[in-house]
């Protein structure tokens, strides 16, 4: 009796190990990732903890979050972007040749590292961080960002079921990250698993251009990790407006773990699957942390269980967002008084190139006070700043929420916008002549309702003819913020303003930004 009651626990145990683990044959996989709350929302005496134990306090949430029933059959979890450590506490980490270390019992390395790795092991999971690491200066400090002797880095680590590091990737499309060192060249990362998917990784402000994100799909990779600290901007590039719109272009699987600090503009993360869409996602105005949960189709778009997971967020008057800033656009303002169809034709000229849009659009209009929104159709080809850090070049056909009729209130969210508006969308169709070639820019879908997510792939269709690109809306809308067609295009990326510096005008907003994040860095 007592060798069957063992025999049933073995096989319990063994049952236990194994679960949410998949295989090279499975047509899927569990993917987690982790909107996480900055600092946890401290007390006011947890606020002037050193970085020391902040790291430490982080790091047991982590670990935490690993074992949380949640994450039982996860069989990749991923973490944001810069809410793990800080600048004062970087660290040490393995590099590609000694990626065979078994960190979990290896006291070289720092004591919180080690502690995540040993939960990935004890736990059987890959495991994705992002933290502040550090490497020695190699005496050409006059080419190197060095500070006592180190450069820093923003890393993603990637930790694999043995909790051995597998892959590190440092962030070189830097976002206004003082004391961080740019690496001396873009790096390509991917990693193999043991359920038979090949993940690329970056970080963030990576997703604007070409390298490394594109050229990681040019190469075949169809699964993306991707930690972030994003700082949403209205109308076009809020976080799972972006996150959804690039796996959907790309045809990718996309794990977004996003940092959570409303007050700042910084929430958003999901789980997509190429033309099928958002699987699941969170953008919210609170301050909170979640763990997203989802199986992941092997090849991108293949039908999975449920779909549109979202996690509506509440208080977005509470979260702070960024705009646009809509001088230099061309504009037509959509008439909600007819419902008769309304066709315009806008174009853009930069550097003697012509973008031109067509708008065909229907209206319905209802009697609502509480709503104030008009609408406009814009076209834009040029220069745009990412809150004055950076200037990269766009190209955008889109209608656009608006306060009143005067185009420099267009990309501005009203208060309590949940309400229903006053004008339905019966039909939207746009078409631009966008460049196909995908080496000079990468042209997106866009769209945004009153929740700050974009719309179901289900409500679109986004088509491609040579160098003509069309955006349609499938059914009714009364909720939209943006819809349309979006590029970056990477011929032109600068960090210099190139209007002159007379042209910056630095706001309040963006002051308020760069010194929060300048403190969290140091102390």
């Amino acid at each position: 009796m007592i060798c069957v009651i063992l025999k049933v626990l073995c096989l319990l145990v063994l049952t236990n190990t194994s679960s949410g683990i998949s295989s090279p044959e499975s047509t899927s996989y569990v993917a987690g990732v982790v909107e996480y709350q900055v600092d946890q929302g401290l007390t006011t005496d947890e606020l002037y903890w050193t970085s020391d134990q902040m790291f430490q306090f982080n790091t047991e949430k982590y670990i935490a979050i690993l074992h949380s029933v949640e994450a039982t059959n996860v069989d990749i979890l991923v973490f944001p972007e810069n809410t793990l450590n800080r600048q004062a506490t970087a660290v040490i980490i393995p590099k590609e040749n000694e990626f065979d270390l078994d960190l979990c019992t290896n006291t070289t390395y720092n004591d919180n590292l080690r502690n995540i790795a040993c939960a990935a092991k004890s736990l059987r999971k890959y495991v994705v961080i992002n933290l502040t690491t550090k490497w020695q200066c190699t005496g050409n400090e006059a080419e190197q960002q060095c500070t006592d002797g180190w450069e820093l880095y923003n890393t993603n680590v990637v930790f694999n079921r043995d909790g051995v590091v597998i892959s590190i990737y440092r962030k070189y499309n830097l976002f206004g990250e003082l004391g961080i060192t740019r690496p001396s060249a873009i790096e390509l990362k991917t990693f193999d698993t043991d359920f038979g998917v090949r993940f690329g990784h970056f970080v963030c402000f990576d997703l604007m251009f070409e390298s490394p994100g594109v050229k990681l799909v040019r190469d075949g990779v169809k699964n993306i990790v991707f930690p972030t600290r994003w700082y949403s901007e209205l109308p076009f590039i809020t976080a799972i407006q972006m996150q959804q719109n690039w796996a959907h272009v790309n045809d990718v699987n996309f794990l977004a773990a996003g940092a959570n600090l409303p007050i700042l503009g910084t929430t958003g993360s999901g789980i997509y699957s190429g033309k099928l869409g958002t699987l699941t996602s969170i953008m919210t105005g609170d301050n909170t942390t979640k763990l997203l949960v989802h199986e992941v189709p092997k090849v991108p778009g293949d039908p999975v269980e449920p779909v549109d997971q979202i996690y509506f967020g509440s208080h977005f008057d509470d979260l702070t967002l960024y705009q646009d800033e809509f001088d230099g656009y061309a504009y037509s303002r959509i008439n909600p008084s007819t419902s008769e169809p309304q066709i315009d034709e806008l174009c853009s000229t930069f550097k003697e190139e012509r973008l031109c849009c067509r708008f065909n659009t229907t209206v319905k209009y209802t009697q609502n006070e509480s709503m104030k929104y008009e609408y406009m159709a814009v076209v834009y080809n040029g220069w745009r700043h990412f809150n004055h850090y950076t200037y990269e070049g766009v190209k955008i056909c889109a209608i656009v929420a608006c306060e009143n009729e005067h185009i420099l209130s267009c990309g501005k969210r009203l208060n309590n916008s949940a309400e229903v508006s006053r004008i339905t969308f019966v039909n939207v169709s746009i078409e631009g002549n966008f460049s196909s070639d995908a080496s000079s820019a990468l042209t997106m879908p866009t769209s945004l309702d009153f929740n700050i997510s974009s719309l179901p792939t289900t409500q679109f269709a986004f088509q491609e003819t040579q160098d003509e690109f069309r955006m349609d809306l499938i059914g009714e809308s009364s909720e939209l913020l943006a819809f349309g067609i979006f590029a970056r295009d990477f011929r032109y990326s600068t960090k210099e303003n190139p209007n002159g510096s007379d042209a910056v005008v630095v706001s309040s907003s963006l002051i308020f930004l760069s010194l929060i994040c300048v403190l969290l860095q140091w102390n």
